[in-house]
Order: structure tokens, then C-alpha cells, then sequence
């Protein structure tokens, strides 16, 4: 298991090493809490990493939430990564809708709204050079992008 040191998401341009993936923005649902509810998700690629900053509408207080990715371009989720607090730990589907095979573990960055991920291209995702992704937080029941998925390519 390999252990994230902690980076700062990059200024999201297309210059160099680093690409421009994804934004997505969602709205304020007042069923969800602030501090649950998503606003942004931007996806960054680059210096073989993928940066993940997720915007909240208030400073975030959770026990967990879901960063579902698929690298088969299917409907089927390969990747959860469970994010908490104070770690994040990446999974690899093993069976359908079993995750018991963990291959990764990383310190998010956490300033005022915003909670941060940094992680490894090549430990996570392989080979695929594209990756769908969304968001699920089942206590609040919040999911962004609402429907469908993001997808990020290098």
C-alpha cells in the first residue's frame, strides 16, 4: 500500500505537464445539508497524477462519501475511493458491487470549503487513459454531477 504525500491542486491550465480535465458545478439542494451538499468537482491531470478539489457550500463535515470512477467506460463502477475526513482509501472492484481490494491510501487537503485529493494515475487507473467519475454522499444523498458521470482524459 503506498501512502499519498500531499500536493496542491495545480492552476488548472493547459501548460506543460498539466491538462485542464473538468469542472463540473452543482446546485445548493436544501434537503442536504451545507456542509454535505457538493457544489464543484474539478479534475485536473497532470505530472501523473490526478488532482481532485471538492467545493462544498460549507465548510465540510462528513463521515464519509463516495468518489466512484470507472475506467471501462461502462456502467459497471471499478474504482471507490471512500473519502473521510482525515484519509481516503482507493478500492478495486473485485466483484460486482464488492470493493474489498484496497490499493491505496491518501491525506486529503482540506482548506475552508474545499477538500483535496491527490492521486496516483497509474496505481489507480492503469493503463486507461480516460476515467468517468461522480460523486455520492449517501447520508445527504447528494450526487454530482446529478446524473450521468465526468470524464477525465490525459
Amino acid at each position: 500500500m503506498v501512502v499519498n504525500r500531499q500536493y496542491s491542486l495545480p492552476i488548472l491550465t493547459n501548460k506543460g505537464n498539466c491538462k485542464l480535465a473538468v469542472w463540473r458545478s452543482d446546485k445548493n439542494e436544501g434537503a442536504t445539508s451545507d456542509a454535505r451538499d457538493f457544489k464543484l468537482l474539478k479534475l485536473v491531470y497532470g505530472y501523473t497524477n490526478l488532482f481532485a478539489r471538492i467545493t462544498f457550500y460549507a465548510v465540510p463535515n462528513f463521515d464519509e462519501f463516495f468518489f466512484y470512477a470507472d475506467t471501462g467506460l461502462t456502467d459497471a463502477t471499478e474504482i471507490l475511493i471512500k473519502c473521510h475526513m482525515n484519509n481516503f482509501e482507493v478500492y478495486k472492484q473485485t466483484a460486482p458491487g464488492l470493493y474489498n481490494n484496497k490499493i491505496y491510501t491518501g491525506t486529503p487537503g482540506k482548506s475552508g470549503n474545499d477538500y483535496s485529493l491527490t492521486i496516483p494515475w497509474n496505481t489507480v487507473f492503469g493503463s486507461f487513459n480516460s476515467v468517468k467519475i461522480w460523486l455520492y454522499d449517501m447520508t445527504g444523498k447528494d450526487r454530482l454531477p446529478d446524473s450521468n458521470s465526468v470524464i477525465v482524459k490525459y
